[in-house]
């Protein structure tokens, strides 16, 4: 077996490929946020949200022009 000291932090260099498969099908927690990064994380969804609907509103307009 490979110790893990004599390579880099790449699990690939440590496991074999079965369990590397079997590593990355594990799923993942979502993150722990804070109330207000979870308010400026919507924030950004909605300013997203409402910058796409002017651009496409702006691109539609011009091509009736």
């Amino acid at each position: 077996m490979k110790h893990f000291k004599d390579h880099s932090e790449d699990p690939a260099a440590v496991l074999e490929p079965g369990q590397l498969s079997t590593a990355k099908s594990l799923p993942v927690a979502p993150a722990e946020l804070s109330p207000g990064t979870r308010r400026a994380l919507w924030a950004l969804r909605i300013f997203v949200v409402m910058l796409a609907i002017l651009v496409t509103y702006t691109f539609v307009a011009q091509l009736t022009r």
